[in-house]
């Protein structure tokens, strides 16, 4: 779907073309820190159809001031790496997104209907949560099985208790809450949802 966007710049007329998220997806991704980013990047790189969800871009990541020994790194701060997944997701490796925020979560024939503040509503075969900024279970916590300190509980595919839903990041119950941890278990997850979508495919006939 596109919509046009015509600005008048003196007598001269352009017309952008907008590229508008569809309403059906395989994976929607929830949350835009490192574990979301990274997984979105790596979605796209498989070709999942994808979406992200996310009411900023960064996560806790970009309120710190040192980071050192990420990989490729000896120090960077976080504006900088998260400025680095920012162009990677958008012009590298570009996946639909949308700043908002998730409402509700509701489990529906053939995966999940995904709502947001503004009332719009997306369908998707899988989920991945990645809310890091502030670490919040709460909108999958009448699906999953969470901890005493209310994190999901994850296996180490990044899958939960409940089918089709993967979380990654400081949202789940994995060891060391660290910026490079959560990038890889956001790698994984995007890994172990297209297997899931794979299978979810030979076992129902439908490709699409």
């Amino acid at each position: 779907m596109k919509n046009y966007l015509c600005v008048l710049y003196g007598e001269v007329l352009i017309i952008i073309v907008c590229k508008l998220p569809h309403t059906s997806y395989d994976l929607i991704i929830i949350g835009g820190g490192p574990a979301g980013l990274t997984s979105a990047v790596y979605a796209a790189t498989l070709e999942i159809n994808t979406f992200l969800i996310t009411k900023d871009l960064g996560g806790q990541a970009i309120n710190s001031t040192k980071i050192e020994n990420y990989k490729g790194f000896d120090f960077i701060t976080g504006p900088e790496l998260i400025e680095k997944f920012r162009y990677q997701l958008i012009h590298s490796h570009y996946i639909d997104h949308l700043m908002s925020e998730v409402e509700k979560i509701e489990p529906v024939e053939g995966g999940f209907n995904v709502t947001t503040s503004e009332l719009n509503k997306y369908f998707t075969k899988t989920l991945l949560i990645a809310i890091g900024l502030q670490p919040d279970s709460s909108l999958v916590s009448h699906l999953v099985e969470l901890n005493e300190r209310g994190e999901i509980i994850v296996s180490p595919d990044c899958s939960t208790s409940y089918q089709g839903i993967f979380a990654a990041g400081d949202v789940t119950n994995t060891f060391g809450k660290r910026i490079i941890i959560a990038s890889g278990e956001g790698a994984r997850a995007a890994l172990a949802a297209r297997q899931y979508i794979l299978n979810l495919r030979k076992r129902t006939g439908i490709k699409d």
